[in-house]
């Protein structure tokens, strides 16, 4: 009977082993020993593939979200940042070209243009060295891109800053002239030019450039080494839907814009002049003060003397001049033949 009890008493022992595995397992390593271990110290992942976050990603991430944010420079009236006149003067008389060299470069149509010496701007004379031809525009007019916009890129004579005139191109333009010229251009490129990299010398006829730029007012605005006018969109140059449909089968969008930079805007009322041929015009070079402002140069360096000939004032002074004149003359006539005439008598 004890030993019926003994071993009913020894089976409790037996069955206590699931009670061993239920204790607590032993500290781990990683927490026995915080000084050497430091199992606090936890490296940012990122949660979804447990993958440590570089810092650097952060700021390229960062830079490129800037980039992708930048946009190209806005023409608008509201824009505007004062008024420009004696700094912005733009004349020009362009010359006739036949069947200029017209090449696709993939992102634009480049047109060769032989041109004479024939614009001045800012008292710097300049000539034509292409026609750049661009869908979609390269600056934002009123907030948004128009269909195109066309670039005439004009060189120095004589050092300084290149002059860049851009036209924007619009399916609502009404630029009759103008469009026929671009019309032609893109026809001709179509056809013989149609890949990047091919060039064509037929097909656009002859034309001046003296019906492509406006006689109206315009936008300017310095950027590095470049003086840029632009002309609003209310003067685009239209393009059917047809040739805007082929320009843009024949050239992409530009990967590299120009125009997006972050400059003041100005505006010249008055617009360009015609002017007579250069080649034989001589300038008057004076020191401009390149540090002040435009601005304030357009409002404080205005000269007196140019507000006069602009006057009714120089007319009237004209006028007197000459009637003083004949008066004098008048007199010393008058006296001329009195004295001749006693003479006469005496003899």
């Amino acid at each position: 009977m004890a030993d019926k009890d003994k071993k009913t008493s020894s089976k409790p022992t037996t069955t206590a082993k699931p009670g061993v595995t239920s204790k607590p397992p032993p500290p781990s390593k990683a927490f026995s020993n915080n000084k050497t271990n430091n199992p606090l110290k936890i490296k940012p992942t990122n949660i979804q593939n447990n993958v440590p976050i570089k810092p650097n990603t952060i700021n390229v991430a960062s830079t490129a979200a800037a980039v992708s944010k930048a946009k190209p420079l806005n023409i608008s009236s509201q824009s505007v940042a004062g008024e420009c006149k004696l700094k912005c003067d733009y004349s020009f008389n362009y010359s006739s070209v036949t069947n200029p060299t017209s090449t696709n470069f993939g992102t634009y149509i480049q047109v060769t243009y032989d041109d004479n010496p024939s614009v001045t701007y800012n008292n710097v004379q300049y000539k034509v060295s292409s026609i750049n031809i661009y869908s979609p525009s390269l600056h934002y007019y009123n907030g948004v891109s128009t269909s195109g916009e066309i670039c005439i890129t004009h060189v120095p004579l004589y050092g300084g800053n290149s002059l860049m005139v851009y036209i924007p191109v619009s399916t609502s333009g009404v630029t009759v002239n103008a469009s026929s010229i671009l019309q032609n251009i893109v026809t001709a490129v179509s056809t013989m030019a149609p890949s990047a990299g091919q060039n064509t010398n037929k097909g656009t006829g002859t034309f001046t450039l003296n019906d492509v730029v406006p006689k109206k007012s315009f936008y300017t605005y310095s950027s590095g080494s470049r003086d840029v006018i632009v002309y609003g969109v209310g003067d685009a140059i239209g393009i059917t839907n047809e040739s805007l449909t082929t320009l843009q089968k024949i050239i992409t969008r530009v990967s590299s814009n120009p125009a997006v930079v972050s400059v003041p805007i100005y505006v010249n009322n008055g617009g360009p002049s015609m002017s007579a041929s250069l080649s034989n015009l001589t300038m008057d070079c004076q020191a401009l003060d390149i540090g002040e402002p435009m601005e304030d140069y357009v409002k404080n360096k205005s000269s007196n003397a140019l507000n006069l000939m602009n006057s009714d004032g120089m007319l009237y002074f004209v006028i007197i001049i000459i009637i003083i004149a004949v008066f004098l003359l008048a007199y010393f006539l008058k006296k001329y033949f009195i004295n001749t005439f006693e003479m006469d008598i005496k003899g």
